[in-house]
This record gives structure tokens, C-alpha cells and sequence, in this order.
């Protein structure tokens, strides 16, 4: 049985893990050991919102501008510090066989 389990494992192509315990890079790259994998969804996972908080899309959002402030500096605050295709390029430096991450198609060179 194990055998047989390795064997359909090796042929996922795609991949839902989302909203699990990921934390780590090393987690991620584990599955290099998957050559056909080419849509994964990382989304919810600890390593995802450390990666977002630290200056991705969820960076000091605020859902009215504060009395008194200008709209120029309500831009300033609201808007991402660092792109969302960090994320992807981080992932995609990982694991270099996905074509899809997130369930956004990801571009090469």
C-alpha cells in the first residue's frame, strides 16, 4: 500500500493546501520531490501571512480615511508596501516546475 500511495503522489499535478500550518520554507520545498506539480495554493498558511504582513498586500489597510488627513497620505498608508509578485517570485525560486500559484498563472522569463 505504501508503494502504490508514494507512487499516486508522485503524479499530483495540482495541490490545494491552504489554510494549514505551513510555516516554513523548508515545508515548501519539500515538494520539489513532486516533478509533475504544477498548480499549488499556498494562500492561509503561516509562512503566506508572515511573507504579506511583513509588507504584502495586507500591510496597515484602513477602511475610511481618518478625519483630517489628506487623501495623498490616506494613499500612502493604504497602499502595499511590497508587491504580491515578491510572493510568487519567492515561491516560484523554490519550486521551479509550477505554472500556476494561488490560482494566478506564473509568468517566466
Amino acid at each position: 500500500m505504501a508503494h502504490t500511495l508514494k507512487t499516486y503522489v508522485c503524479l499530483l499535478q495540482v495541490l490545494f493546501i491552504s489554510n494549514n500550518k505551513i510555516a516554513d520554507w523548508k515545508q515548501i520545498e519539500l515538494l520539489r520531490q513532486l516533478p509533475l506539480l504544477e498548480h499549488v495554493v499556498l494562500t492561509g498558511n503561516p509562512l503566506h501571512e508572515k511573507h504579506v504582513e511583513s509588507g504584502g498586500e495586507r500591510a496597515t489597510r484602513r477602511s475610511a480615511r481618518p478625519k483630517g488627513s489628506s487623501l495623498a497620505h490616506f494613499l500612502t498608508l493604504t497602499r502595499p508596501l511590497l508587491s504580491p509578485i515578491d510572493w510568487v517570485e519567492e515561491v516560484k525560486s523554490r519550486l521551479p516546475q509550477i505554472k500556476k500559484l494561488d490560482g494566478i498563472p506564473v509568468l517566466r522569463d
